[in-house]
């Protein structure tokens, strides 16, 4: 199924259009969860992690099509995650509890994968404002 948001930017009509209980009934990942909450309009976010929400509920749908090489792991996601919770905040010496769009970003960064098990995404923009956790965020990915 193609959707273009080109024209009409309207990602929750978009989302509301389409029959999810499949998706809803098989991952409980913080990921999808979160993706769920975002397009339920039950979180805040900008267009452009609308858009990743988006992305990653149709990508889960477009698993084991032929034109589709990619899967969703969340073994691999969950690994990572499970990490970062031990990780100590170089401040507090205590783990930082990650904020649900960081889980949501490393989830999609380890969790898609090919054919081959390697990583879907290679390069990842995260930019959000100073102070909201992106250097422990990447401190927990170089460590890992």
């Amino acid at each position: 199924m193609k959707i273009d948001l080109t024209q009409t930017h309207d990602v929750e009509g978009a989302f509301n259009s389409i029959d999810w209980s499949d998706i809803k009934t098989k991952y409980h990942d913080p990921a999808t969860l979160y993706a769920f909450s975002v397009l339920n309009c039950t979180k805040t976010a900008g267009y452009k992690i609308k858009l990743a929400c988006f992305r990653h509920l149709m990508d889960l749908k477009r698993q084991g099509q032929s034109d589709f090489p990619y899967h969703y792991d969340v073994k691999e996601a969950n690994n990572l995650l499970t990490f970062a919770r031990i990780c100590p905040n170089v401040d507090t010496g205590e783990p930082t509890k990650l904020m649900e769009w960081q889980e949501f970003t490393f989830a999609l960064m380890f969790g898609w994968r090919d054919e081959d098990n390697n990583k879907r995404f290679t390069r990842v923009i995260d930019s959000v404002s100073r102070g909201q956790g992106k250097t422990y965020q990447m401190a927990i990915l170089v460590c890992y």
